[in-house]
């Protein structure tokens, strides 16, 4: 009887034309009770208390649940790079100097570089690249803009975080490759030349990780350390002390100075006439035997003629 209930299905799909789709499903129908039970037992694996037993999530549906994913890892901390331009107009260099001093101590900065100029009837001029710690950079403006009247100022930022991050996961990958490659040349077998190949390509990963071990601390340090470069100029001409000295015209003299002045210089002026006579004298002497000899003849021709 049960033989002619499974069969009355199958010839009425015949009869309908189902073709090939008749045979699976009198397959299906005609499955032992022992399947029936492997598939009741995979349904009740699925039960909200057997997932729970097995620490899965329930899924609605009775859809795969999806698998466990890793915790992202902890996000690179923000490095921006920041520079500015600070032009002042000051009435005292010196004062601003010992100011540009006491912003450095409170800051705990650093002159990186220091420039000073001046020349007669010029403004006095001086440039300062500064380095501060980045939380002191806006405190560290502030103070600096303080010192004088600003002309101009200009403030530049550089965000270095995606370079940084970039860097810090080459390193990861290339150590895990070194790593892999250091393995493999001490299970290698006693091939030379095969130990000389892992040898040659743990150089060339060194170098690519020191590489970028080295561009992380450059992005580092320059992160932490803000440009600060600042160009204060003197409001008035600067008179060096000697010039201005000499600028002065002197006092008049005393009556006896005046004197003591004329004499010495009357004295002076009989030294020089007395020197020029002695010199004369010495210029016409070997002169004086040919002019005698002239008059002796001149004395001579007289007579005769006479």
């Amino acid at each position: 009887m049960r033989r002619f209930l499974l069969t009355v299905p199958a010839v009425a799909c015949l009869a309908a034309g189902c073709g090939g789709a008749t045979a699976t499903t009198t397959i299906g129908m005609a499955l032992k009770p022992e399947a029936r039970s492997y598939r009741s037992q995979a349904d009740e694996a699925r039960t909200p208390e057997a997932m729970a037993a097995q620490q899965l999530p329930p899924v609605a549906g009775g859809a795969k649940p999806a698998a466990a994913v890793p915790a992202p890892e902890a996000a690179v901390p923000r490095k921006v790079v920041h520079t500015a331009t600070i032009e002042l107009i000051v009435k005292e260099m010196a004062a601003t100097e010992a100011g540009v001093e006491r912003v450095i101590d409170e800051t705990k900065g650093y002159i990186s570089k220091a420039d000073l100029s001046g020349t007669a009837g010029s403004r006095k001029t001086a440039v300062w690249t500064l380095k501060v710690p980045v939380e002191a950079y806006r405190p560290a403006l502030a103070k600096l803009s303080a010192l004088g009247t600003v002309v101009k100022s200009t403030a530049d930022s550089q965000d270095v975080t995606e370079e940084f991050a970039d860097s810090a996961a080459k390193v990861k990958s290339l150590k895990a490759e070194e790593e892999t490659l250091q393995r493999l040349m001490k299970d290698a077998a006693a091939r030379l030349e095969d130990i000389l190949k892992i040898r040659d390509q743990i150089k060339t990963v060194r170098l690519d990780i020191d590489r970028a071990e080295g561009r992380m601390v450059f992005l580092a340090s320059t992160a932490a350390l803000s440009t600060i470069t600042l160009t204060a100029k003197e409001i008035e001409a600067f008179v060096p002390v000697a010039v201005a000295a000499a600028a002065e015209p002197p006092p008049p003299p005393a009556f006896g100075e005046t004197v003591a002045g004329t004499f010495e210089r009357s004295v002076g002026v009989l030294t020089d006439v007395g020197k020029a006579v002695v010199i004369g004298a010495v210029a016409a002497a070997p002169w004086l035997p040919l002019l005698a000899i002239a008059v002796l003849l001149a004395r001579l021709a007289v007579r005769r003629l006479a």
